[in-house]
């Protein structure tokens, strides 16, 4: 294998590892960044809405960091490490001017920010990009050309992150899809910023390389796992039809629903509107809601509600006008193609994970459990505690993605040597990769594979579970690792073979469904959008993290407390 040595390598190339990689290069360390896919056309960040929260107090000029803050914190259902909230909110506003800098473009009114208020905001506090999470992906990788230093490494697969002699991380081995050929990357610290881990389940609205790669990699090294079993739910998302089945998990935004906005209504099954009166509840609570219709009931034939904007008392005009002004066009652009005009016919919808709310836990300078590894955006797990609230999730990637930079860069610098990497490790791994593409007697591709464990994830440890189901989910995938993962065969193709990609994925995807499930076992409470049906209520002995940590093949389960300032 190639070597490649450097200071700092990060594993992700959204918006958190993009942002890392300037912020090391600034730091004058070498860096080489590598992603799965291309940058600004693959993972997580290209695919997020308009929403970039900071506290500018344009709208109203009583808000404020504080007041950000406190949000967070009660909409987080009081699960958020504070430390952590704290350094998003006070951050979030330098780093969102940055982004301008780099030419990522807000929507301005008269000079200042035109902000909106989203459910779970004291304030409006909404900036918004007309370009959606792709805008600001172009303006980071405009930025990231000018730093001609960072070696960029593009559609490369990491399987695995190498230690050294004291178990700290060394490097990586990844097979380049392009070459067709495995690279060894040697470095003095590692950042994941690899993205959240929504693909185990069937109904996402999120991107299908988002398979939770980086926490089966952390979890490998023994890092500590912080509340895995929080997976945030949108809560309309829309669902096929029956003429254009392929229309299902297109998320809509809230704002439809909003008297402010658009005022549209949300429907059960018989026609009747079911939310309370007052503000649009906040997504773990409008979530439950639409599931009660479903247990009731009360909901369509497939368990869904129906988002009806024909019965917005705004004129056609004044209708689309606001869909320009909310953003909203891609979304109602991807239905009509389809054959259907929100503006006049009712769709069914039905909650979608999102946004992965576990992961990594990390200190405030993205420390991880493990000397020298550092985690910044959605792999990490301990700032939005059981619930988010809508623009918190880019502030994060720029927050902390140029916080992972600077503490992999001094971790970088107080190395003088390189920590010498097992090369039998790297060579171990090649061959597990190796024998994917021997023949195997009854084999089975890596999607059979990936359909079996996304629908054990969605009957036993969806948005309801419950002790029965979680280990009947942990029996299920037990059963997937020593009867189908041994079966997996790969097409012998060495270059762009996707379908390696689809087996390096699904090894991810299975340990952390176990993770998951184990989790969620831990946490016999319901809070935020961890819903145990065997435990309904909330429990104020349980304002607490639930904590994984791997030992060889053990899993160490306990709990921690938040930390609060």
């Amino acid at each position: 294998m190639d070597q490649v040595r450097v200071d700092v390598l990060i594993i992700g190339g959204g918006g958190a590892g993009v942002r890392a990689a300037i912020e090391a290069d600034q730091n004058g360390v070498s860096v080489a960044l590598v992603n799965k896919g291309i940058i600004s056309r693959s993972g997580l960040t290209p695919m997020a809405g308009y929403s970039y929260q900071a506290a500018f107090g344009h709208a109203d000029p009583r808000d404020n960091p504080e007041v950000h803050f406190a949000d967070t914190v009660r909409e987080g259902r009081y699960l958020g490490d504070e430390n952590l909230i704290w350094a998003l909110t006070r951050e979030a506003m330098e780093r969102g001017l940055e982004l301008e800098g780099y030419g990522v473009r807000f929507t301005r009114e008269e000079g200042k920010f035109a902000q909106v208020r989203h459910p779970g905001q004291t304030y409006p506090r909404i900036n918004r990009i007309p370009g959606r999470g792709y805008q600001m992906m172009l303006g980071l990788k405009k930025e990231l050309a000018r730093h001609s230093r960072i070696q960029v490494f593009e559609d490369c697969l990491v399987q695995k992150i190498l230690t050294g002699p004291e178990g700290e991380p060394a490097g990586a081995v990844a097979f380049l899809q392009r070459e067709g050929q495995f690279r060894l990357f040697q470095a003095k610290a590692v950042v994941l910023a690899s993205g959240g881990y929504e693909e185990l389940w069937e109904k996402t609205d999120t991107a299908p390389d988002s398979t939770g790669d980086g926490l089966a990699m952390a979890a490998e090294l023994g890092a500590e796992l912080v509340d895995l079993e929080m997976m945030l739910y949108y809560p309309i998302v829309t669902l096929g039809s029956k003429v254009f089945p392929s229309m299902h998990q297109v998320l809509q935004y809230e704002s439809l629903l909003e008297p402010e906005y658009l005022g549209g209504k949300l429907l059960n099954g018989r026609g009747e509107e079911f939310l309370p009166p007052g503000k649009l509840p906040v997504r773990d609570v409008l979530s439950r809601l639409i599931v009660k219709e479903r247990v009731e009931g009360r909901a369509t034939d497939r368990g869904a509600v129906l988002i009806d904007l024909s019965k917005s008392p705004l004129g056609p005009a004044e209708m689309e006008r606001r869909i320009e002004e909310l953003g909203a066009r891609v979304q109602f652009n991807r239905v009509k193609y389809l054959g259907v005009d929100l503006t006049r016919d009712p769709v069914e919808v039905a909650p979608a994970c999102h946004y992965s709310l576990g992961g990594v836990r990390i200190n405030e300078r993205t420390q991880t459990s493990v000397p020298g590894l550092f985690a910044a955006g959605e792999v990490s797990g301990n700032i939005h505690g059981a619930n988010r609230i809508s623009g918190n999730a880019l502030a994060e990637t720029q927050v902390f993605g140029r916080r992972a930079g600077a503490g992999a860069s001094l971790k970088a610098r107080a190395c003088r040597e390189f920590p010498p990497i097992r090369r039998e490790d790297a060579e171990e791994n090649v061959r597990r990769i190796e024998g994917l593409f021997v023949r195997k007697a009854d084999p089975l591709r890596p999607v059979q594979i990936r359909k079996k464990i996304q629908r054990i994830m969605e009957e036993e440890a969806g948005l309801i579970r419950s002790e029965p189901s979680l280990r009947r989910a942990l029996d299920r995938l037990q059963a997937v690792k020593q009867e189908d993962l041994p079966r997996m065969q790969v097409a012998d193709l060495r270059i762009f073979n996707y379908e390696l990609q689809d087996a390096v994925e699904v090894g991810s995807m299975v340990e952390v469904a176990e993770l998951v499930a184990r989790a969620a076992l831990l946490r016999t409470e319901s809070r935020g959008h961890h819903f145990r049906s065997d435990h309904p209520r909330e429990d104020e002995g349980w304002r607490k993290h639930t904590l994984l940590k791997k030992r060889g093949e053990e899993v160490l389960c306990s709990s921690a407390p938040v930390i609060r300032l």
